[in-house]
């Protein structure tokens, strides 16, 4: 098994150093620590078929812009609706 890196992997994916450290620190890529990161082929391999998941696999992407109404509540409409829904 092969052992990139920090700086490897940021060449296989045109990104800075700083970038992968974050993609680890969010959990978006597995990693070792032993001396140093290490990121196998194949943990970059799971990171590079999850990113090129099509947007509607992505679970952020299955929210939906808030309808209008809300876009524009101000202090007033705000305590209608919380009255409307027995929030008092």
């Amino acid at each position: 098994m092969q052992l990139l890196n920090v700086n490897e992997v940021a060449t296989r994916l045109s990104h800075s150093p700083q970038t992968v450290r974050n993609l680890i620190s969010r959990r978006l890529l597995d990693c070792y620590r032993c001396p140093g990161i290490r990121v196998s082929e194949e943990q970059l391999e799971a990171y590079l078929a999850q990113a090129n998941k099509p947007a509607n696999d992505n679970p952020c992407s299955r929210h939906k812009s808030p309808p209008q109404a809300i876009l524009h509540l101000n202090a007033d409409r705000l305590r209608e609706a919380w009255r409307e829904q027995g929030v008092d």
